[in-house]
């Protein structure tokens, strides 16, 4: 009978690199993360819930024909509600893209397709694992859109009124929901799925080469000092370098994705200068409006208007900026990658400052998302783009009419948080590394390949000089590698060869 998952790969020679008469060092599981998914999947589901009994609540209370209802609130509910939802969605879509993430990691070991640690989750597909399969892939991208748009367009004012009240759009309140449990759906499908063939909820790129090399992935001797690099041979030295290569010479789809990052920067500075250009000279003086939108205001060609078909504009405007909003989801997607390769690679160098507490390997996932300036960095950028279009593009309502209208300084602003996300992410892609030790960038083979010994349980992870080798005609050649504790560890030898 044929196996699949980890009992076929547990039948693979193991190569073990410490000594058999101790016990294996064990990757750390993360059940701590697979909790907190579980928590985060839930809180999605009952986000769900409620949803669907606000909808009913507020569909009592609707205006005839509209889809649309009217609530007291505070002028400010127009800024401050929108930006509210931004950051819910965000944290949902973080914890489901976790599920995600790590269903796919393991799905494409066990195709033997897995290199890295980080992957384009929403544009990698797995051949033998349908939650992770392209379509699934294509549903969640375009259920994230959906809910990002629909957040944006949620609430809206009557610009003729003095009264301190919202417009709820149903119809945006349901796409908001739709595009959730979607993509809670797709989460619980994929934990259905894996069962207990996920061996490790670590996001961390050394524990999960640890479960990897336990399970199938062997070392290989000879590149103690040697970068990601898919050309150099084994047995060849190579002399320490001050500077190492870049994410973007390393992975191609680094470099693809800043080009991506540039492009939507510079069509959003393109669109908000179209619309400034076609100013039709109404200034807002409603002071029930957001205070981004106290000044210029797109002219009517472009803004969309139905002469009182309020009912028509709710379903329509949700879907035009689903549509717009499509590129900035895939941008802001695909700036995980950058992201999450620049901490793996930061966990990897904490093992070469041996006077320090080394790279730990039992780290919880979402205490390493806390405390990395470049995951809070994305995550605030995030919010700030989605609320940012959601300020840019709006419903208003005058005169019993019902027009979608685009707003040229909240593009401005748009554009200015899209340069942020462009400028942030080619630091990211093009930065080099300080210091002899050797990039992995996250690529398991690379890693297995530079640790030789994984120290005993508990004990961080160091590297470093491991002493002479033999001597050739034009010098010292020597070795590097990792050990549990830095005493028999040095500084690498800038001037001596490495093996």
């Amino acid at each position: 009978m044929a196996t699949t998952g980890f009992e076929s790969a547990s039948q693979q020679p193991i190569v073990q690199l410490i000594d058999k008469t101790e016990k294996p060092r064990s990757y750390d599981r993360a059940s701590s993360t697979r909790y907190f998914c579980l928590c985060g999947l839930g809180f999605t589901w009952l986000l769900f819930i409620g949803g669907v009994i606000a909808i009913i609540v507020l569909a009592t209370k609707s205006d005839e024909g509209n889809y649309t209802a009217t609530l007291s609130h505070p002028a400010t509910g127009t800024v401050v509600l929108p930006l509210v939802f931004a950051v819910v969605i965000t944290v949902c879509n973080e914890c489901l893209g976790i599920i995600h993430t790590t269903s796919l990691r393991w799905s494409l070991w066990r195709e033997g397709r897995l290199s890295f640690n980080t992957n384009l989750r929403l544009f990698t597909r797995s051949r033998s694992f349908a939650p992770n399969a392209w379509y699934s892939n294509f549903v969640c991208v375009v259920l994230s859109a959906l809910s990002y748009a629909a957040a944006g367009q949620l609430i809206s004012v009557d610009s003729q009124s003095t009264a301190d009240n919202l417009t709820i759009s149903i119809p945006a309140l349901a796409s908001l929901f739709i595009g959730l449990s979607g993509q809670a759906a797709i989460a619980t499908w994929a934990l259905s799925g894996m069962k207990r063939q996920i061996p490790t909820w670590s996001s961390g790129s050394i524990n999960n080469s640890l479960a990897l090399h336990q399970h199938s992935l062997a070392h290989e001797p000879g590149y103690s000092l040697t970068s990601y690099d898919k050309t150099r041979k084994a047995g060849k030295t190579v002399i320490p370098s001050r500077v190492q290569p870049s994410l973007g010479s390393s992975r191609r789809s680094a470099v693809l994705v800043t080009i991506c990052q540039w492009t939507i920067a510079l069509a959003t500075i393109i669109w908000s200068s179209v619309i400034i250009a076609n100013y039709s000279g109404v200034v807002s003086d409603n002071t029930h409006s957001s205070f981004l939108h106290r000044g210029a205001r797109s002219s009517s060609d472009i803004a969309i208007v139905t002469n009182g078909r309020a009912s028509s504009v709710n379903w329509v405007s949700t879907f035009v900026a689903f549509g717009i909003q499509l590129p900035f989801t895939f941008t802001l997607h695909c700036t995980e990658l950058l992201v999450n390769a620049s901490r793996d690679e930061r966990a990897w160098r904490r093992s070469a400052k041996l006077k320090s507490k080394g790279a730990r390997m039992d780290t919880n996932a979402i205490k390493d998302a806390c405390t990395s300036w470049e995951t809070i960095t994305l995550f605030v950028l995030k919010s700030l783009v989605h609320w940012g279009f959601g300020e840019a593009v709006e419903i208003q309502f005058s005169d019993g009419d019902t027009s979608i209208d685009m707003w040229a300084n909240s593009l401005y602003l748009l554009s200015a948080f899209t340069v942020i996300v462009a400028v942030f992410g080619t630091y990211l892609c093009y930065r080099r590394p300080k210091g002899p030790q050797p990039v992995a960038w996250g690529h398991f083979q690379t890693l297995v390949n530079l640790i030789d010994d994984w120290g005993s349980q508990d004990q961080p992870l160091y590297w470093g000089d491991k002493g002479h080798v033999r001597w050739v005609d034009d010098g010292e050649v020597r070795r590097a590698g990792t050990a549990g504790t830095a005493s028999g560890l040095s500084a690498i030898h800038m001037n001596a060869s490495y093996y």
